[in-house]
Order: structure tokens, then C-alpha cells, then sequence
């Protein structure tokens, strides 16, 4: 069933069905939908993130005994009143581990029902049930009347049924305990599978009770068709442990066959792998395509992982863009090496997505049982921590877990947590590299550098840190930090006497990709005061060009505000020419890695060469970064490249040793 087949069902299924996940004390409704939710006038959309008790405020009480029940691990039930109608309420804790994650249910209307048992007598119940409940009444072992209900339940006539064995009527799994109540004589309420007389099969549920008929003792058997009840379970069941876009089972299903399965596995010593997939930068896909072919995008590669493996193995979406299976019997690394290969050659071919061909890839990260952890949730962490390395890595690829990775893990986890507090801590200062005019030797430009001074780690490198930041989003404050600081320190400097030099600052990925990047950058010129046209945004090629058309209306208002724009390691993307034309772009900056081979590489002389003339053809200026010798800056100067950048003129220095240099040298090197 796909995600809009499974919508319309659950919109249009006459009760309500509800989940709400925990989050901390406290549980949030994040499903809510059913005739009956529209009855309300509630939907997902307009309770999604809110306290059930927010919602119902009312009913905080009968609440609050559900939760203690269900948070023992029982399913409970009770009946609201609500605007003058009566609602059954079914919870069903969801478990993971010991705790319980969820609550997952269905409410169905039953004020019709209550008000039927209020206006009948106990004597009179064969008449008031007679439309809704099925009633046997017996007598030695004998069947002596039956109510309408029972007949269309059964399939037989009333007739018939006093010819038949009451026995003959229940399933032959359900004969034992059907015999065994009636022997006992107590009144009690148990489930059967009864036989109809077309041969098929239905589950009702049976109070037994004692009672007289025409002057004599009976059994009175009530018997409840539980077809819809048993419907509304498995919709539970799907709900709790299914993933709705894919129909793969979810993270708690999977977790729960895992740890089923290491047991089993355990007594015979064998070997399980669990691979964790992750499709590389999903969240473009969902940006620049949209959500809906994302969602296609996942629905088809499910389906691929589990052709790879030939539905072998359990496939599930733990969720977002991550799916994990586990193989057992894996007895040589080989084989295993093998399915990967063959999962990733699945990924190879394009996906077709509104009549074009996409591609895309998968990073993997795989652990084993019982080297990597001896329980599900340790297998899945430390496959993450793989999948973490292999994504770092470069993507589209794989890699095992290894002790290291977990000591590594640990110290990325440390880094975060300092990371966090480095910024209110004054702990970031910048470092400032001067751009030099090699044929006139005036310095150009100042380009902006982060360094991070820890009191006790002392100097952590940006490469270090900066990847962590933009994993965790904490790169929007520490960016607004730099490009704030660096134009302060600009305008002190043009303020104090100095001439006027463009400021580069970089911007990464993720500021570029907020949607009020336009409205922080012109805050903070108006903050400082720093002249927009003396500034200029670095960006890399990659992030340009990973969304062209939405990022030219960008740069175009950046340009329209009088910032200058620069691509960054330039060369080492896969840039458009045909798009490149179009973009606003003002400075071509050849990346160092050339630069640094331009003395013993000839491949690396021709794409300075040919990045050099690149930007002369569309009228840019062409910085070269990273030029640490004479040989270098002749070779680039000779090509028509005088702007440049390295060690060879300075290293980053700190605002007042960069102050000391236009002291001494004023506006000339």
C-alpha cells in the first residue's frame, strides 16, 4: 500500500486513530486522524506536537490512570463522555527496550450502544441484543434456542443449531478451551474461533453466563463478532511497528527481531552482520526536488536494497533516509563484501523521477555480532559510528566497525559538547591572511580565519571543529560570530586610517541554506557599519552548484546589496559552465592543491592555466590560494594571475600583528 493509499484509509475509517510519542515526561500527539477525529473537528496537522492532556485538558484525570497502567507495559480501555456522546478509548503501549516509547490506539463512538443498555432490563437481554449480539442458550449439553443474531453469525438456522453439538461449532483449536468453560460453570469472557456454515472461519468473543430457561438452569452463552475488532489491532500493529511510506518494518520491529534473533544465534555461536544505509545528501533531494519525490526516492530505495538481497533478510527504514537490515550465518567476511557490492550496484542505476534519471548513492556502515555488541541497540550504535566514518570518508562507499571508531566517536561527542560552550565563552578569535597584487604589491584584501584557543585542548583546527558545527547547525551562530567580528575589525581599521580592503569571509553550506541568509547578512553590514562593497562572500563550488537556479536569485540579491561573491576551491567541484555564465559571480579563487603541484605536476599547471584563462573569458578576477614559493607565484604570474594568497607573502595572523603589517609596509608589501 503506498503512502496515499494508506492516508485515504486511515482518514476515512469511521473511529479515530491516535498515536502520541514521548518526549521526555510528557507525551505528544503526532498522529490523529479517522471520520471521527473530523467529527471533533481535530486533524494531525492541528494537534501535531501537543500534549494530549493540552488537547483534552478535561479528561487529565482518567489520563493519568491510563499512563500508569500503560506505562506498565498494559493495554487498557476506557469511556469519555464528550459533548453529550459516549467514546470507547483502546491504548496500546509501544516498547522499546524497557520503556515504553508510545502510545498508540483507537477511539470508536458507542453512545448508541450505552443507550440501549440503559433502557433494558437483565431479564429482557435476549431481546435487546437481538440486532448485535449472538446468544446460544444450552441445556445438557444441548442447543434449546438462539437468537436471530446467532443464526446470521453462525450460518445455520435456529433448527439446525439444536440439531448440532455446540462443540461442532468452535474451530478444533478452540474445542479444548470452549469444553473446558462450559464444564467449569463459571461466568467468565474468553475469545474462540467459531466454524460457519459456509466452512469460513470468524473470531468472536463469549460470556459465558448461568442462567434459567423456561424453569430450568442454562448456559447462556453471548457470543460478539470480533472481525472489527481484530481489523483495528492489526491497523495498531501496522501503525506501531510499520513504516506507513514504505510498509518496511519500523526501528522498533527491527530492534525487537534483532535481539530475538542474537538470542537464538547466541546458543548456536553463529555470526550476524547489521548494515545501516544512509542515502548521501538526502536533504537535497527533498530540497531542490521536494518532498513528494523524496518520498519516491525512499519508497524505491527500499525496494532496491531488498531485490539486492532477494527479500532474504529483513529490510526496514529505521527512518528519515536511514534503512538497516541484519544477515545471519555469516560465516566469511566475503560473502558479506559480496551482498554489499551488490547492493550498491543496485544504487548505480538511475532513478526515474518525473520521466528524468536521477542518481544517487549510499554510504553504509556495518557491525557484527558478537565482535561489535552483543545486543541490538549496541550493534545499531556502533554500525552508526561505521556509517558516520564511511560518510566522512567521501560517501558512496562502506565500512566495517572498529574499536578505534568508538574512541574517536567519543572524542567527536566531547568536542560537540565544548563546541557548545565555546561561543559564550569567548573562546573563537579570528586570524587574518592578506590577498597580495603580486604586480603591484599592494595588499588587496584581508581574507577572515576562525581558530578556536580551548583553555585546556589549546588550538583545535577548524577542520576539526567546523564539521562538527555544521553537523549539529551550530555553525549558523559561530558564523554570525565571524562575519559580525571580522567587519567590526574592518571598519576600526578603515576608521583608523588604513585603506580600504575587501574582507573575505566563507560561508558554509548551511548558512547559505537558511532562509533568512539574505536578511542576517544585511543586519549585520547594518550592525557594523562595514561598507557592503568592500565585502566578499566565499563560497564553495559544490554548494553553489548544488542547487543553480535557486542559488543565483541568492547571489543576485547579495550583488543588488553591493557584496561581492568569490567561489572558493574553484577546480575541485563539477561546476556548469552554461550556468556559471549566469551567476553573479566576481572572483575565481584556484584551490590550493593545484597550486601546491604546480612545480612537479603538468596536469595541475594546465588547470591553473586553464582556470586562469577561464575567468579572464568571463571577466573575473582569479585569486590563487595557497602559493608557499617564488617558483609557484612566477609560474601564476606568467598566466596572467596576480592576485594571490599563501604562506609565501603571510600566514593568518591575529588583528593586531595584521595591524603591525600596514603599519610597517602601509598599503604595499
Amino acid at each position: 500500500m503506498d503512502l496515499q493509499t494508506f492516508r485515504e484509509t486511515i482518514q476515512n475509517v469511521q473511529h479515530l486513530i491516535f498515536r502520541a510519542d514521548r518526549q521526555g515526561d510528557s507525551y505528544y500527539l503526532t498522529f490523529f486522524e479517522g471520520l471521527l477525529a473530523r467529527d471533533l473537528g481535530l486533524s494531525t496537522e492541528k494537534v501535531a506536537g501537543v500534549s494530549y492532556h493540552t488537547v483534552f485538558p478535561q479528561y487529565e484525570k482518567q489520563f493519568n490512570e491510563v499512563r500508569a497502567r500503560v506505562e506498565k507495559g498494559l493495554a487498557t480501555q476506557i469511556e469519555l463522555e464528550h459533548n453529550g456522546r459516549t467514546y470507547r478509548v483502546f491504548f496500546n503501549p509501544l516498547i522499546e527496550g524497557d520503556q515504553v516509547k508510545a502510545i498508540v490506539g483507537i477511539a470508536e463512538e458507542v453512545t448508541h450502544l450505552r443507550h440501549l443498555e440503559q433502557e433494558v432490563k437483565e431479564k429482557e437481554y435476549l431481546f435487546a441484543k437481538l440486532y448485535q449480539e449472538g446468544i446460544l442458550i444450552q441445556q445438557n449439553g444441548q442447543i434449546v434456542n438462539a437468537n436471530q443474531q446467532a443464526e446470521h453469525l453462525f450460518g445455520y438456522s435456529l433448527e439446525e443449531l439444536k440439531k448440532i453439538n455446540p462443540l461442532r461449532l468452535m474451530s478444533k483449536e478452540s474445542r479444548p478451551l470452549f469444553f473446558e468453560k462450559i464444564k467449569k460453570g463459571e461466568e467468565e469472557t474468553f475469545e474462540v474461533t467459531i466454524l460457519r456454515k459456509d466452512g469460513t472461519s470468524l473470531p468472536v468473543e463469549v460470556s459465558m453466563k448461568n442462567g434459567t430457561y423456561r424453569n430450568s438452569k442454562a448456559i447462556i452463552s453471548i457470543f460478539r463478532d470480533l472481525t472489527e475488532r481484530k481489523q483495528k489491532e492489526e491497523m495498531i500493529r501496522q501503525l506501531a511497528y510499520y513504516d506507513p511510506l514504505t510498509q518496511f518494518p519500523n526501528r522498533f520491529l527491527f530492534l525487537e527481531r534483532l535481539n530475538q534473533e542474537i538470542s537464538f544465534t547466541k546458543e548456536k555461536k553463529g555470526r550476524i552482520a547489521l548494515i545501516l544505509f544512509d542515502i548521501d545528501r538526502f536533504k537535497y533531494i527533498n530540497d531542490t526536488l521536494g518532498h513528494t519525490i523524496g518520498d519516491q526516492v525512499l519508497q524505491e530505495a527500499g525496494k532496491r536494497i531488498n531485490e539486492a538481497v532477494n527479500g532474504d533478510h529483513l529490510v526496514a527504514r529505521l527512518g528519515g533516509d536511514e534503512f538497516a537490515l541484519f544477515i545471519t550465518g555469516i560465516e566469511e567476511s566475503v560473502k558479506l563484501t559480496q551482498l554489499i557490492e551488490r547492493i550498491r550496484e543496485h544504487f548505480s542505476q538511475p532513478f526515474l523521477l518525473r520521466g528524468q534519471e536521477y542518481y544517487f548513492t549510499v554510504s553504509m556502515g556495518v557491525s557484527l555480532y558478537p565482535e561489535d555488541g552483543t545486543d541490538a541497540e549496541t550493534m545499531l550504535k556502533n554500525a552508526d559510528t561505521a556509517l558516520f566514518r564511511a560518510k566522512e570518508q567521501g560517501r558512496n562507499t562502506y565500512q566495517f566497525y572498529t574499536s578505534s571508531m568508538y574512541t574517536e566517536a567519543f572524542q567527536r561527542l566531547v568536542l560537540e559538547n565544548h563546541l557548545r560552550r565555546a561561543l559564550e565563552n569567548g573562546e573563537f578569535t579570528l586570524f587574518y591572511q592578506p590577498l597580495v597584487d603580486v604586480s603591484t604589491g599592494k595588499i588587496t584584501g584581508v581574507e577572515a580565519l576562525i581558530r578556536w584557543q580551548h583553555p585546556e585542548l589549546g588550538i583545535i583546527s577548524p577542520g576539526e571543529f567546523i564539521p562538527v558545527a555544521e553537523e549539529t547547525g551550530l555553525i549558523i551562530p559561530i558564523g554570525d560570530w565571524v562575519l559580525t567580528t571580522a567587519c567590526k575589525k574592518a571598519n576600526e581599521w578603515i576608521h583608523a586610517g588604513f585603506p580600504p580592503l575587501r574582507l573575505n569571509v566563507n560561508l558554509s553550506a548551511r548558512q547559505f541554506q537558511q532562509p533568512d541568509f539574505i536578511d542576517r547578512i544585511r543586519g549585520i553590514l547594518k550592525e557594523t557599519g562595514f561598507p557592503p562593497q568592500y565585502l566578499v562572500i566565499e563560497l564553495t563550488e559544490s554548494i553553489i552548484m548544488q542547487n543553480a537556479e535557486v542559488n543565483a536569485l541568492r547571489l543576485q540579491k547579495l550583488k543588488e546589496m553591493g557584496v561581492m561573491i568569490a567561489i572558493d576551491d574553484f577546480g575541485t567541484g563539477y561546476s556548469s559552465l552554461s550556468y556559471l555564465r549566469q551567476l553573479p559571480i566576481d572572483t575565481l579563487k584556484i584551490d590550493s592543491s593545484f597550486v601546491w603541484e604546480i612545480s612537479n605536476s603538468s596536469d595541475d599547471r594546465v588547470i591553473a592555466s586553464a582556470v586562469i584563462s577561464l575567468a579572464k573569458s568571463l571577466q573575473l578576477k582569479v585569486v590563487a590560494e595557497g602559493v608557499e614559493t617564488a617558483e609557484q607565484a612566477e609560474f601564476l604570474q606568467k598566466n596572467g594571475c596576480y592576485e594571490m594568497q599563501g604562506y609565501l607573502f603571510s600566514r593568518p595572523l591575529p588583528d593586531q600583528k595584521m595591524e603591525e603589517m600596514f603599519k610597517a609596509k602601509g598599503e604595499y608589501f
